[in-house]
């Protein structure tokens, strides 16, 4: 038992590190920063996200690091799951479209396979991975100093991911229905992680 326990220890920490690289990159190519400023992004991730490491208590480990795999799932498996649909379904995105009255498709009416970027609006994958903020809602199961502000968390958390979701929809990437599924995914995801590793906490 304590060499798997080293294992997931070590598991976790190559994960901790994948994400900050992956943080760190993706703030660098949305925010188009410099390499000088993403350097010193990533440095302050590690630093920041490396002492709260060390502030996790010995006997809070095992929770912790349930809060850490629901995570962990939750920033990959939509990611598969969404890019997975978008291929199936093909279909067209409105800013792609030259004639919308006749290249609207339903929803629901899958066309067919494609890798065209342009032909993989649904689901949306924007806001499939901005629905993965929900995961801190966690955190005052954790941090008891928190659960004063759990609404406030939830209210922040439902409004990240509407505007996100907004935002795709106004500049012509996604429909409405592309949207509001690509959230559906994530969010049911969390529910069902949240009921397995959770299910005696919250009820």
């Amino acid at each position: 038992m304590p060499y798997l326990k080293s294992i997931g220890k070590n598991g976790c920490g190559l994960l901790a590190v994948y994400n900050v690289l992956t943080g760190a990159f993706l703030s660098k190519v949305h925010l188009d920063l410099t390499m000088i400023i993403f350097v010193l992004l990533l440095v302050v991730y590690f630093v920041v996200f490396g002492y709260l490491a060390t502030r996790i208590q010995e006997k809070d480990y095992e929770f912790v690091q349930k809060i850490a795999i629901v995570g962990v799932i939750l920033s990959l498996a939509p990611i598969v799951i969404v890019t997975l649909l978008k291929m199936l379904w093909g279909r067209e995105r409105y800013r792609a479209m030259t004639n919308p009255a006749t290249q609207f498709t339903l929803w629901y009416a899958i066309q067919k396979f494609t890798t065209d970027n342009e032909r993989m609006s649904f689901p949306s994958g924007h806001a499939a991975n901005s629905a993965t903020m929900v995961w801190i809602t966690l955190l005052p199961l954790w941090l008891k100093g928190l659960k004063k502000y759990e609404t406030l968390i939830v209210w922040f958390t439902g409004a990240w991911i509407a505007c996100v979701m907004l935002s795709r929809v106004i500049v012509g990437a996604h429909f409405a229905s592309d949207v509001l599924m690509g959230a559906t995914i994530t969010l049911m995801l969390f529910y069902v992680l949240k009921n397995k590793f959770f299910g005696k906490e919250i009820n």
